[in-house]
């Protein structure tokens, strides 16, 4: 059957491929073309090998297709050699040494794929120097603030190390999910927390990447109150504060939702800020100060963790590029990961020990008011503002790039302009959902801020450094690496296994301590 299929001409072959035949079982095994420019660009490693595997023996008729069109969405047939060559015009295709078709889930287009793979690189670089400017402006946006004060407070050596270590654990923290990611070939945050967790992990996902709303929306009080007398003011003042929220909070949210790859997140959302809101509103008994100073060690340590780690949700979109890459390029995109955290750490530590140097224990929380007189504090206010509305474009831009890979609405989009068109439309709705959730949540007060940052960070590096541990014991990971390449993610996993119960020790003495104050 097989060969009288091979010996059809062309057009009948063609002709039956589109009557749909089922009873016709194709042998799909010995098609490898190793001159196509698809299977060329695969092996060189300019296109992602993010795929799926079908096993040849069930390639019969449409049984392909209706594989194909649940998990792509896709509207061609699949059958004989020409089925074969529209598919690979829809994604890149080749055939393993175990008899299964690879059907790659990176280009949904049909333009050439030659073509496409080198446009669609260059824009996935763009993307990945987009995500790193967004992880800058997200750590001076969000931990710059409370550097001096953390130092005035706890001594220039806690407030260092209260400074670094969130950044150091970080970094040990991508570094994590890049290899999680390599080993279990699940190029996403849920799929790695699937694979290692089991069916908690969605669980898992959703508590994680919601933290991110807790911490910028916790630091977007401090910003307020910067801009805004007090919170409680006329209808005009607070919707200013509604916009300034929204601002700060949106993109980050955003993030949150772009990466649950669940439309559902919106209701999830919505539940927690709720509950957030009455639980805050609790604790704080019935009022929100937002300028509350709490000056005990025990409460600016993790509160300088939580803010420290409100990048949280740009690292997971990093990690979401840098997987849309090829092998090749996607060291550039860890390099540049790392640079931005140990950075801003490095100017942390410097603009707070001088901060602390020039003005001592009266130094205030914000580093960029405590330097200069009247009218430099005001600009420092300014700039403060614009710094976060920064944030906006380059978030924009990262969310609009990972959503076209993200929703399966968007994938099942033909049209060039049906596409930008759904893109847009998905973007403006995570903007105002997500500004909601963080308005929300700043209302809340700053107890939500605290335990939301100490628990995250616990979930944050607490997973990552478990995985690697059990692999560690079981052989599984790093078996071929040298001791040197070995030992600092060693050092790193047990210094995060350290550090959890301390954040929780640290935040249960603080929240004991001040719950009247908080």
């Amino acid at each position: 059957a097989g060969a009288a299929q091979r010996e059809r001409p062309p057009a009948a072959a063609a002709q039956a491929d589109h009557a749909g035949t089922r009873h016709a079982r194709p042998d799909v095994s010995h098609v490898v073309d190793t001159e196509s420019p698809v299977n060329a660009i695969v092996e060189r490693g300019m296109l992602p090998d993010r795929c799926v595997s079908l096993p040849v023996s069930s390639c019969q008729g449409n049984s392909v297709m209706s594989s194909c069109r649940a998990g792509f969405g896709a509207k061609s047939r699949c059958g004989t050699r020409s089925s074969i060559a529209s598919l690979m015009s829809l994604g890149s295709m080749t055939v393993g040494s175990h008899g299964e078709v690879h059907l790659g889930r990176y280009l949904l287009n049909g333009s050439s794929m030659a073509a496409a793979a080198g446009s669609d690189q260059e824009d996935l670089q763009g993307t990945a120097w987009t995500a790193y400017v967004s992880l800058v402006l997200t750590c001076l946006g969000s931990s710059i603030l409370t550097v001096p004060w953390i130092m005035a407070q706890s001594g220039c050596v806690l407030g260092c190390s209260a400074i670094a270590l969130p950044a150091l654990l970080s970094t040990g923290t991508v570094r994590w999910l890049f290899y999680l990611a390599d080993t279990s070939s699940s190029y996403s945050y849920q799929g790695i927390m699937n694979t290692y967790v089991g069916r908690i992990g969605d669980i898992l996902t959703f508590l994680t990447l919601n933290v991110t709303i807790f911490l910028v929306s916790s630091s977007c009080c401090t910003i307020v109150s910067e801009v805004v007398p007090t919170l409680h003011a006329d209808l005009s003042q607070r919707i200013v504060i509604l916009i300034i929220f929204g601002i700060c909070v949106a993109p980050a949210a955003a993030k949150t939702l772009v990466l649950l790859h669940k439309f559902v997140a919106f209701g999830f959302i919505a539940c927690i800020a709720l509950v957030g809101l009455i639980v805050g509103r609790a604790v704080a008994g019935g009022t929100v100060d937002s300028t509350a100073t709490l000056v005990r060690m025990t409460d600016s340590f993790p509160w300088s963790v939580a803010l420290s780690n409100a990048c949280f949700g740009v690292e997971m979109s990093v990690l979401t590029v840098a997987a849309e890459m090829g092998p090749a390029r996607r060291h550039r995109v860890i390099r540049s990961a790392d640079l931005a955290l140990l950075t801003c750490m490095a100017l942390y530590c410097i603009a707070g020990l001088a901060a602390y140097a020039q003005y001592g224990v009266s130094v205030k929380p914000n580093i960029l008011v405590s330097f200069g007189e009247d009218l430099w504090s005001k600009v420092a206010k300014i700039l403060l503002v614009v710094v976060n509305l920064a944030r906006v474009p380059v978030f924009t831009i990262l969310q609009r790039d990972l959503s076209s890979t993200k929703s399966a609405c968007v994938q099942r989009m033909h049209r060039e302009s049906d596409r930008w068109f759904s893109r847009g439309v998905f973007g403006m709705t995570h903007v105002l959902a997500s500004s909601l959730a963080g308005y929300l949540f700043a209302s809340a007060g700053r107890a939500l801020g605290v335990a939301g940052g100490t628990v995250g960070v616990a979930i944050n590096i607490g997973l990552p450094a478990a995985a690697w541990v059990r692999g560690r014991c079981r052989g599984e990971v790093a078996t071929d690496w040298t001791l040197d390449a070995r030992l600092p993610l060693d050092a790193l996993a047990v210094l995060s296994l350290l550090a959890i119960p301390a954040f929780l020790v640290l935040f249960s003495v603080s929240f004991t301590e001040n719950f009247g104050k908080i």
